[in-house]
């Protein structure tokens, strides 16, 4: 186990603090931190999503889903590469 645990979020909506990310979306990175786990917060594009999905696919035992219905116009891919990673063993 790699013990890494990615957020995806989206960039944009009403959701977000003053620094682009929900607002709780910190603390729980940093709750993950202080038990001896690492955490990273990637920006879902889907342009970049089978970057996105390798790079996560590699390095990650894990996701948290952090983006809200309606705040990416592309969902149907976004779902689509949270099941593949599910697939790939991945808990989401």
């Amino acid at each position: 186990m790699k013990k890494n645990i990615v957020f995806f979020e989206v960039k944009g909506g009403s959701d977000k603090g003053e620094d682009g990310y929900r607002k709780d979306t910190m603390p729980m990175v940093n709750a993950l931190k202080a038990k001896g786990w690492n955490a990273e917060v990637i920006f879902f594009e889907v342009g970049k999503k089978d970057e996105i999905y390798k790079y996560v696919k590699e390095n990650f035992d894990g996701y948290v889903s952090r983006i809200n219905p309606g705040n990416l116009k592309e969902e149907n891919e976004y779902f689509d590469m949270l099941r593949k990673l599910c697939a790939d063993k991945l808990v989401g």
